[in-house]
């Protein structure tokens, strides 16, 4: 389940057309350009009735955007979050609701790396159940 979640998640920013360069967790050091790094969690179970008969999955995946500029990642910012905001994941034999922001970070320069890179950060949340 938890595979299926984050397929379903990263194939809203991978779809054509115009996808995003995504990577999972790790990015290349010489990586150039707009690209998406993803943090998924493994999912937080979640009673919504006293006998906790029918659980929900919580869902919470970090987005990070990379680029050469600041109007880069702004620009990939943008499209992460046309492509996330309000949108339901499709996983087959669960119900999801719909993508929403959790919080954001303000851009910040990467002086670590040569040449820098800019980023920002957004952290995206929803939840799933069984299907009836």
């Amino acid at each position: 389940m938890i595979r299926a979640h984050y397929t379903a998640f990263k194939s809203l920013l991978t779809a054509t057309p115009n996808a995003l360069v995504v990577n999972d967790a790790e990015s290349a050091n010489d990586q150039v350009g707009l690209y998406v790094t993803l943090y998924p969690d493994t999912g937080e179970r979640q009673a919504i009735d006293l006998a906790d008969a029918n659980p929900l999955k919580m869902w919470t995946i970090q987005t990070t955007v990379s680029g050469d500029s600041l109007d880069q990642v702004n620009l990939g910012m943008e499209k992460v979050e046309a492509r996330l905001e309000g949108v339901r994941p499709v996983v087959a034999g669960r119900t999801c609701t719909r993508i929403k922001k959790l919080l954001s970070r303000m851009a910040e320069r990467d002086d670590d790396v040569d040449p820098a890179k800019f980023y920002a950060v957004a952290h995206w949340r929803w939840y799933s159940n069984p299907s009836a």
